[in-house]
Formats: C-alpha cells, sequence, structure tokens
C-alpha cells in the first residue's frame, strides 16, 4: 500500500506537487514531519513517507527562507513515463539554485529504495559535489546508463538498464524564490 501511494496518491494534486499543473515533482515532506494535521492524521500521506524514506525531523519542513531544507522527488519524466535505468534524462535547473547552503540530486533505486549501486560509484551530483554550471550559472544534469556526448562527468550519474529509479532534489538554506515558486527545476527530459 505504501508503495502504490508513492506512484498514484489518493490526495489533491495540490497537496502532492511542488507545482501543481506545471511540473511531475512531487513533495516528499509535508506540513509536519509526524503527519498530524489539526483535525486529522495523514495516514495515505504518512504511509506513503514510509516506503520514501527513514527519519523525519522539524528542520525539514521548515517554510523559513535561508533555514532547514526541501525535498522533491521525481518519478516519472516530462511526458509522465516512469523513469528507468535504460534511458537518459537531463534536468534543467535555472541560475541561481535556490540554496544558500548546498544542493543535491540523488538517484533511489525503486525496488531498495536506497541510493543506486552503479560501476561510476557515485548514485548523486550537486553543488558539493562538483557540478559543473553552465556559461549562464544554470546546470544540466544527466542520469542514463552511459555518459552523454559533451556533458560533464560530474554531471551525471550512471543509471542501471532495467531499474527503475527516482531522483530526489534536496535544497539545504532554501531561498526566499523556493517558496515563491520563482525558481523552479525542470522535469526529467528525455533524451534518447
Amino acid at each position: 500500500m505504501a508503495e502504490a501511494l508513492v506512484y498514484a496518491p489518493r490526495v489533491p494534486d495540490e497537496v502532492v506537487y511542488a507545482c501543481p499543473g506545471e511540473r511531475r515533482w512531487k513533495k516528499i515532506f509535508f506540513s509536519d514531519p509526524t503527519f498530524h494535521e489539526p483535525d486529522y492524521m495523514a495516514i495515505d500521506l504518512r504511509s506513503r513517507y514510509a516506503f520514501e524514506a527513514i527519519g523525519t525531523a522539524k528542520s525539514m519542513v521548515v517554510s523559513v527562507p535561508g533555514q532547514g531544507s526541501q525535498y522533491i522527488g521525481a518519478y516519472q519524466d516530462a511526458d509522465g513515463e516512469w523513469l528507468t535505468g535504460d534511458n537518459t534524462y537531463r534536468i534543467h535547473l535555472p541560475k541561481d539554485v535556490a540554496a544558500n547552503m548546498f544542493w543535491s540530486l540523488t538517484v533511489y533505486d525503486n525496488d531498495t529504495r536506497s541510493t543506486i549501486r552503479n560501476e561510476h560509484g557515485r548514485p548523486l551530483v550537486g553543488s558539493v559535489h562538483g557540478a559543473v554550471a553552465n556559461q549562464d550559472g544554470s546546470f544540466d544534469l544527466y542520469f542514463g546508463p552511459e555518459l552523454p556526448a559533451d556533458a560533464p562527468e560530474e554531471n551525471w550519474v550512471q543509471t542501471i538498464p532495467g531499474q527503475g529509479f527516482a531522483v530526489i532534489l534536496r535544497l539545504y538554506g532554501p531561498l526566499e524564490p523556493w517558496f515563491d515558486k520563482t525558481w523552479k527545476p525542470g522535469d526529467l527530459e528525455r533524451l534518447d
């Protein structure tokens, strides 16, 4: 049930999606890390989270610019197809990534819910992992079985053919453009 709720939540899009109607990124955490709402326990969201992660803390849901962290996950590409290690995808992050500490994109195996184990030995890309910016300060990050031509190796996570995966974006010290939605990550675009 928890796994089904990750992929097909039974709550309104406005609750689940970080940018409802615009992007496929789903929220990982919600208003309270214990999932207690004023009048009820958010059982579906709590069950969903139990499949996606292990622990919670207030700092994971703090909506104060420059403090705490924010997490969103992508399970489908821009066309609504499930992510698979057979394909190559690109995510575009606009310049001035909305994090004052650091940011990262981590790939998780759909079956084990652990970080992906690949020959490259690295399941993530990000600001403290040497991601290379484009000339305009934006970032193009790649996820696929082979390093795409002309892509910096620091901007690529090797995926495993035959395995489904999810990508989690973490913003540490998220800034106002994250909260007012003037900065939004692109969806995963399939390249092949």
